[in-house]
């Protein structure tokens, strides 16, 4: 972007600012007054609600009111592609994002998305593992947060919604067999690279295309997740639900790094606490939707769980494998050094295994995937939040 035009632009949101809110901090440690935010979200109310929601009580909570969120649902500010974009110009000032989207502007973390194939534990943990490493690695690394701030973003809170994404289709897929040929919708590159390797032809369909496209036999099955097939309705129409375990998916909290600076060093405190509470929300509410799949979707929409056999796994772990290989020497120039950040990704996932295996979590009541499931959201995990906001988000806003 021309420096020039960004400053302009800066300038620009800096003035809207001034007329959105009440009064704004300078960032010396004077406090504002009065300050409500646009907070705009992609998925709807329900599924996004519960942790935007908690940041909000929470920001208010800490300022005394002084800052709230009027929120925005299902793209109705702004659609997910375009977030990054809006928080930046001034259309919204917080959302959540993902780089999948716009991949040119944000080259390191979409060529970070193949980490998300890294071995994680199993349900639940797997989540909580891979989420506590990501947040970790991203903020502690100057050239993926500059990144964000070269497109005037301020990163709040890293977040993993899913260890693995899965696979829901019309009839059975369990093997390599049963895969060759069907079409299938992915989400990105990661995911069209990982079905290929399996004979499967991948499918570019916009989310809303998706449960269309397996009623009327465009594509036979979704690469996803749990909490996505019951977003998307996609449960209504495909009834066949294996493990298979595809990459996981990265996700970005952030806000207009002007309004970030323009917070008083009290003000920005109380949004570092408040982010680690929308981390703890977001990672409670997928096990609870995982949970939601598990009861509902046996109970009321006639799903058949599968698991899929060796081969298959074999294959998709060999092209995984070979990705990760080839990560390093295919990595952006803006990051200085890739190796070390595939090391810190390697590192974190065994560091917050053994932390997680010594937590009072419990893990060995889930004995199997269903159960897991079902009876994850009932863990305790008051000790990994303490573990997040002490050793994560306070370690690195201290350290900036």
């Amino acid at each position: 972007m021309n420096k020039n035009y960004k400053r302009v632009q800066r300038t620009g949101i800096l003035l809207a600012s001034l007329f959105a809110l009440t009064a704004c901090g300078s960032g010396d440690g004077e406090t504002a007054d009065s300050q409500t935010l646009r907070f705009t979200n992609f998925d709807p109310e329900h599924m996004a609600g519960p942790q935007t929601k908690a940041m909000g009580e929470s920001l208010q909570e800490d300022t005394d009111g002084r800052i709230s969120f009027d929120y925005y649902w299902n793209g109705s500010l702004l659609p997910g592609p375009e977030v990054p974009s809006g928080i930046a110009g001034g259309t919204a000032d917080i959302g959540l994002m993902l780089t999948a989207y716009t991949p040119e502007d944000f080259p390191i973390g979409d060529w970070s998305e193949s980490l998300m194939s890294l071995p994680a534990m199993d349900h639940p943990a797997g989540i909580l593992q891979s989420a506590a490493t990501h947040a970790d690695v991203v903020l502690s690394n100057e050239d993926i947060l500059q990144e964000f701030s070269d497109q005037g973003l301020k990163v709040l809170a890293p977040v993993v919604p899913y260890s693995n994404f899965d696979l829901l289709c019309v009839d059975p897929v369990t093997d390599l067999e049963s895969a060759e040929g069907k079409r299938v919708r992915v989400a990105g590159e990661v995911w069209a690279d990982e079905a290929a390797a399996l004979g499967m032809q991948p499918v570019n369909l916009e989310p809303g295309e998706i449960y269309e496209g397996l009623q009327r036999g465009v594509i036979d099955c979704v690469v996803h997740h749990p909490p996505g097939y019951i977003g998307n309705s996609t449960w209504e129409v495909a009834k066949h639900y294996t493990t298979v375990p595809f990459s996981g998916a990265m996700a970005y909290l952030v806000m207009s790094e002007d309004v970030w600076e323009g917070l008083s060093a009290e003000d920005q405190q109380a949004f570092v606490d408040a982010s680690a509470v929308y981390f703890s929300e977001f990672e409670q509410k997928s096990l609870q939707d995982y949970a939601e799949f598990a009861e509902d979707g046996e109970n009321e929409h006639d799903i058949s769980w599968h698991e899929p056999d060796d081969a298959l796994i074999d294959e998709l772990q060999t092209h995984q494998e070979e990705a990760r290989a080839g990560l390093s020497s295919d990595a952006p120039e803006a990051l200085s050094d890739p190796d070390a950040y595939i090391e810190a990704y390697e590192d974190g996932m065994s560091d917050w295994s053994v932390k997680l295996e010594t937590t009072n979590l419990n893990l060995e009541d889930f004995n199997d995937e269903a159960t897991a499931y079902l009876e994850a959201p009932n863990m305790e995990i008051s000790e990994y939040e303490d573990l997040i906001l002490e050793g994560v988000f306070n370690e690195h806003a201290t350290s900036e």
